[in-house]
């Protein structure tokens, strides 16, 4: 509990310091409810998860587009404070052609929850990191895993990283 109030915290002033209150509303998910999710880029969604190594906990921030559930980008750290959350936030919104919404998961997210799960199970446990260094690198072989090469139910039995750059096609009508 205490992990997510620091975090909305933090996620607060960014939203403040950067104006972007108007598309980011990480207090209020309702602003989101019955919002058609067509297109890649319409909706991203932010979370953090605590990774355990063999000694100690490290911090895990995703985002991911909600549409292809593709995973954007994320970043590991050591400790969970601002500076971890604005930066890592700064450097991937300050790319062209984002988001159109970013919203913190605040309530149970179905493919949040289940790239969590997934990634703990056929990542995190198997491996037992023992340091910084050997979890970013496993960490960064199961993103690439899950977003090029394993197929998803949900998504017709494509990978995620199909279906977010067909997305973008035919948002572009180039398909």
């Amino acid at each position: 509990m205490r992990t997510r109030k620091r975090y909305d915290k933090a996620f607060k002033a960014f939203e403040q310091d950067h104006d972007l209150v108007a598309t980011i509303d990480p207090m209020n998910t309702d602003l989101l409810r019955g919002l058609d999710i067509n297109r890649p880029n319409q909706l991203w969604r932010t979370d953090i998860k605590y990774i355990r190594k063999v000694k100690r906990f490290v911090c895990l921030l995703a985002i991911i587009d909600w549409y292809s559930r593709h995973a954007l980008f994320w970043r590991l750290s050591t400790i969970l404070d601002f500076y971890f959350c604005n930066e890592a936030l700064k450097e991937e919104l300050k790319k062209p052609g984002c988001f159109e919404n970013l919203n913190s998961d605040k309530r149970d997210s179905s493919p949040v929850v289940r790239l969590w799960q997934s990634l703990q199970d056929e990542a995190v446990y198997l491996k037992a990191y023992e340091n910084l260094t050997s979890c970013r690198k496993g960490i960064g072989e199961y993103f690439k895993l899950y977003s090029t090469q394993r197929p998803h139910q949900a998504l017709k039995n494509q990978t995620t990283f199909q279906v977010f750059c067909d997305g973008l096609m035919k948002a572009a009508n180039l398909i």
